[in-house]
């Protein structure tokens, strides 16, 4: 797995895409609903933002597709790869503990802050007129029993602002290993397939349009191994190009923002005519374009190199717990810092001095939380498995000498 460092350097990216887009939400609300009343600039930047290619950079919905995709790609990667049913064992029984102590840590970061009142994003949304958006978070009770209890089924209103997102991944995760179970059974192909498509309805329920993304995830970790040479193929500088600028163009469609009379227009009559909801539209393209990008990512050569980058790895590496911490620090610190310096500077000096301030510190928190946390979540999860392993293993062996 050693060589898939590219995948870590694209999480990287992907990770640092969410925080700027929580940041953008916070401070120019306008950049993510191109709603006029909300603008900070005398040329209503954010507007012309909010519907054009450029809110690539700020658009966070299309990174936690890629992530989606990346993570049942990565574990079926190394299933097709090392065909052996205790590795699904292995990561099934891991998943959960590996997810749940980072979650439980950050909720109970949040539920800390909370006691001590030091939260400060009523005041500052009520200032930059995220009203609705970072003004709406911690806004109750804390309750410690309800913190944890919350935090065990990996989704917490302490932390929904990132959160949300938390029993997708479960769920879309333990999707994937029985479909691996299921691929490696001796069974026919007609139940087989009866099988498969009972299990992509039941996603369908839980992930709703996300679901599609666990399933291109599984394919590509399958054509990586079982058509390697198909792949190879098409490493070539126009394919590549095209497959990278189409995905790219497709993960800038609008979240939240009207389209209509927009680049993005004729995209809308597509969806139209395959009959996709309009409130998923922006989910099946950014799980498209998502899914382009690392078609052309796992066939180039160049740009696994690129995304090789020692910088990008790093940020992949602290990824999880920059996602997860970073929103505590903008409801907080960066909430904190803004109100104090738009006392004495002007709404886009303050605002853009809290971002540049706040994202090192958000990169310093995050790489001792991955180093104390999150590696103990690994390592914790691997003894839990070692222990569940034994303990099978004894049992097996009480009941062998008594039957």
């Amino acid at each position: 797995m050693a060589k898939l460092t590219y995948i870590e350097g694209l999480r990287g990216v992907a990770a640092f895409i969410v925080v700027l887009h929580h940041f953008s939400v916070a401070f120019y609300p306008a950049t993510y609903n191109g709603n006029y009343s909300q603008i900070h600039t005398q040329n209503a930047i954010e507007l012309f933002i909010a519907t054009n290619p450029l809110n690539l950079f700020i658009n966070g919905n299309f990174p936690v597709c890629i992530f989606f995709i990346l993570s049942a790609y990565v574990l079926s990667y190394k299933f097709f790869k090392f065909p052996n049913y205790e590795l699904i064992k292995s990561a099934a029984i891991r998943r959960y503990f590996r997810l749940a102590i980072p979650v439980l840590f950050s909720v109970f970061v949040a539920y800390t802050f909370m006691q001590f009142s030091l939260f400060y994003n009523k005041q500052a949304g009520d200032i930059t007129l995220s009203t609705w958006w970072l003004s709406a978070f911690w806004n109750f009770k804390p309750d410690l029993l309800r913190a944890f209890l919350g935090s065990l089924l990996l989704s917490s209103n302490y932390n929904s602002l990132v959160l949300w997102m938390m029993p997708i991944e479960l769920f879309g995760s333990y999707w994937i290993f029985g479909a691996l179970f299921i691929y490696n059974m001796h069974l026919n192909r007609t139940l087989k397939s009866t099988i498969y498509i009972l299990s992509i309805f039941l996603l369908l329920i839980v992930a709703g349009g996300y679901f599609l993304a666990f399933m291109i995830g599984l394919v590509f970790g399958y054509l990586s191994i079982n058509k390697l040479q198909d792949l190879r193929n098409l490493d070539n500088y126009i394919i590549t190009y095209i497959l990278l600028l189409t995905g790219l163009f497709l993960g800038s469609y609008p979240t939240n923002a009207d389209t209509t009379n927009t680049i993005y227009n004729w995209l809308n009559l597509t969806c139209v005519l395959i009959h996709i909801p309009k409130t998923s539209i922006f989910i099946f393209y950014h799980i498209l374009g998502g899914s382009l990008i690392i078609l052309a990512l796992i066939t180039s050569k160049t740009l696994k190199r690129i995304l090789s980058n020692k910088l990008l790895i790093f940020l992949g590496k602290i990824s999880f717990s920059m996602y997860l911490i970073h929103g505590i620090i903008i409801g907080s610190l960066s909430s904190y810092l803004f109100i104090r310096l738009f006392n004495h500077l002007s709404y886009n000096v303050a605002a853009l001095s809290t971002i540049l301030i706040s994202i090192p510190l958000i990169i310093i928190f995050s790489f001792y939380t991955q180093k104390y946390i999150d590696n103990t979540g690994i390592r914790i999860s691997w003894q839990l498995y070692n222990i569940s392993k034994h303990a099978y293993g004894a049992l097996r062996l009480i009941y062998t000498k008594h039957y």
